[in-house]
């Protein structure tokens, strides 16, 4: 995973292969590059929700459920696939971080 400030790549070498290729791009505009094909497909996601972890592959979805791609990263560990999805989707995500008190506290 290399973090580019505005963009993450994230490069994968496949089993006998002689380098490492980009898998997926994020941008922090929500506009996410797949790579896991020869014809690379192009997917918006706009909230940190939006990105899941199913088995080995990392799930690209809209708010009502449906999908809209996935990226299969096999070769690291299950908690790390979920640091993974958790830094993408606080890349992607629209909304503000919440810097105020849900319940102000009154004296």
């Amino acid at each position: 995973l290399a973090d580019h400030g505005d963009r993450f790549v994230l490069y994968s070498r496949r089993l006998f292969r002689d380098r490492a290729r980009i898998a997926m791009e994020i941008h922090s505009d929500g506009k996410i590059v797949l790579r896991q094909s020869k014809k690379p497909s192009e997917i918006a996601v706009r909230s940190r929700f939006g990105v899941t972890v199913v088995g080995d592959y990392v799930r690209f979805s809209t708010p009502d459920g449906q999908d809209l791609g996935r990226c299969s990263i096999p070769w690291i560990a299950p908690e790390d696939r979920q640091e993974l999805a958790r830094r993408i989707g606080a890349l992607i995500d629209l909304t503000p971080d919440a810097d105020y008190i849900a319940f102000p506290y009154s004296a």
